[in-house]
């Protein structure tokens, strides 16, 4: 199943008749990645809640996100191997959006994360059964796997370790093979080397190392928690699902992230994204975020702005290419389309030195001694401003003297 675009969305506040999810040609071995940025109240978080809905054959969910009412339902074929999913207002019975998809009955399997919650300290049992999830738990943006996560990586842990006991040491079973690629994925980010260790002495429970450090949960940072919350519930819950496959991880499903950069460094989030394309490389992702490392760092997938016109619609441009070579700088000002780059009081500062600067050129003398002040003011407060305004000073003599030498 894949998720091929929306028609009709005229749902508030989006003014699109159409988006479309193309595929990309070079993808390779990497996750099919879709970014939406824009300002807040754009409705980023909107669209992901209708796309995640979309997943399920359950008639009538009822969004989180939709206080008016909105309820997802009617599967239709259009053609052999494509199908919609309609949207419809609860109290009007109006349609406002279809979401195309491909194949629904070949994978089913959806995770919605918002703000990716924390894993929290909790009992364990050993190989306690967990129950999988249902689909209204996972594609709830609420805080819903901190519950039953920690039992999951215990259990899957101690199957890796059984499985390594009883089989070929230079053949890893699947599971410890799920195990070790997940610590893999996570010492990458990280750049420390990470694993899971369950102790089952003198109670049980779970410990982490990373680094040269050993650390409970409550030990552990917010940035690698947040990581271990949502990549280490999809594993654990796709090596439960898809028990038959040999690489469960490489199985078709979805990921809803909605700003997957909460509590990660920079550093953490230029990479988070890439190396999720890797872990799951049959997964399509649909993700909102705000920052410009995580919308840099994206090699293999499509970029969709939201922005709001003057009656307050939200357009969603076509898919952008992602980029092999784009930089912090370009995602700032092309994608996120933020012109500013100092603190609030330093570029109200800068707007006034350059309308001075502007009226000094047309002769107002007042305006050249005002520029100047300012041009002290502003150089006062950093090097780097000082450097700007050193240039533009000599810019603006260069300019002076040669009004002054063409004056009669």
């Amino acid at each position: 199943m894949r998720i091929e675009g929306i028609n009709s969305l005229t749902l508030f506040p989006f003014a699109n008749s159409e988006v479309n999810f193309p595929q990309s040609p070079d993808r390779g071995n990497q996750g099919e990645m879709h970014l939406f940025t824009g300002p807040n109240g754009t409705g980023k978080s909107r669209l992901l809640s209708i796309l995640a809905a979309s997943t399920t054959r359950d008639d009538l969910i009822r969004s989180e996100r939709f206080p008016e009412g909105l309820t997802l339902t009617n599967w239709n074929q259009i053609t052999e191997d494509s199908w919609d999913t309609s949207v419809r207002d609860a109290f009007s019975g109006e349609y406002v959006c279809q979401v195309r998809r491909t194949h629904p009955d070949k994978a089913m399997l959806a995770f919605s994360f918002s703000s990716i919650p924390l894993i929290e300290s909790s009992q364990l049992e050993v190989l306690k059964n967990v129950p999988l999830p249902s689909a209204h738990e996972r594609l709830s943006f609420n805080s819903w796997i901190s519950r039953d996560i920690n039992q999951r990586i215990a259990n899957l842990k101690v199957q890796a370790a059984m499985e390594l006991m009883n089989g070929d040491p230079e053949k890893p079973g699947r599971t410890l093979t799920v195990a070790q690629r997940i610590e893999s994925a996570i010492s990458e980010i990280t750049e420390r080397r990470f694993s899971v260790i369950a102790q089952a002495h003198p109670e049980p429970r779970l410990m982490f190392q990373w680094g040269d450090r050993l650390l409970p949960i409550k030990g552990m940072p917010a940035g690698l928690n947040s990581i271990l919350s949502w990549m280490f519930t999809a594993a654990t819950v796709m090596d439960i699902k898809f028990q038959e496959s040999k690489d469960p991880l490489a199985e078709e499903a979805f990921f809803f992230l909605d700003e997957p950069e909460s509590y990660l460094h920079p550093e953490w989030q230029r990479r988070v994204l890439p190396i999720a394309q890797k872990l799951f490389p049959n997964s399509q992702f649909f993700v909102a975020t705000h920052s410009p490392f995580v919308v840099s760092s994206v090699n293999e997938g499509f970029i969709y702005r939201l922005t709001t016109n003057e009656d307050d619609e939200v357009s969603i441009s076509k898919a952008i290419p992602a980029s092999k070579g784009d930089s912090y700088v370009t995602a700032v000002s092309e994608i996120l389309g933020l012109s500013e780059w100092f603190d609030p009081e330093s570029e109200k500062l800068l707007i006034e030195f350059r309308a001075c600067r502007d009226a000094a050129l047309k002769g107002n003398t007042e305006a050249e001694s005002k520029v100047r002040a300012l041009a002290a003011t502003i150089s006062s407060r950093s090097e780097e401003l000082s450097n700007i305004i050193g240039m533009e000073l000599r810019q603006l003599d260069r300019q002076l003297e040669k009004l002054t030498a063409a004056k009669p």
